[in-house]
């Protein structure tokens, strides 16, 4: 869990960063936990592998070309054969583009609030 962590603040903040700048970045360090947090919940909630919660969380992120690339990246590089990457294949895709889809529009209400509000 810490390394998922450590990863999505590296990847978030665009570059490589000294312990002192993290110090100085706690914002984003305590977004990043809230939202790991609540990923793990919601994939027990809906009955999905917190690791699986997690990646679908972060596809709003990517927007949709991106996630379906990585849901096949993904399946070309852990399957065995061609039938077991057509399964991995048939499992991620939909639950990584529903996700964005979802994610997206939520992150855009939620944003149209926050925005108003400044």
């Amino acid at each position: 869990m810490a390394g998922i962590i450590i990863t999505l603040l590296i990847v978030g903040m665009g570059n490589m960063i000294d312990f002192a700048e993290l110090k100085r970045q706690w914002k984003t360090v305590c977004v990043s936990i809230i939202a790991l947090t609540a990923a793990c919940i919601c994939g027990k909630i809906f009955g999905i592998e917190p690791n699986l919660a997690i990646v679908m969380c972060l596809t709003c992120m990517y927007g949709f070309p991106a996630t379906m690339y990585l849901s096949k990246e993904v399946a070309e590089v852990t399957a065995k054969n061609e039938t077991e990457k057509q399964a991995i294949e048939n499992y991620l895709l939909p639950k990584m583009n529903i996700a964005g889809f979802v994610t997206g529009n939520f992150a855009t209400v939620l944003a149209g609030i926050f925005g108003g509000m400044m």
